[in-house]
């Protein structure tokens, strides 16, 4: 595997093998009660988030 760049064969077999081994981890916020956040620096939705 290569940083940066998605391994989807490793991810399907991961699915169907580990099913229970595997999480999603939401960490960024792009909309948030109607807004859309975009277009801010990625630190400030950081902030806004961490703040949730």
């Amino acid at each position: 595997m290569r940083l940066g760049l998605s391994d989807f064969a490793a991810l399907r077999k991961a699915i169907t093998r580990r099913q229970h081994d595997l999480y999603f981890v939401a960490f960024d916020l792009l909309h948030l009660n109607g807004h859309d956040l975009r277009d801010m620096v990625l630190e400030d939705r950081r902030e806004i988030l961490a703040g949730s």
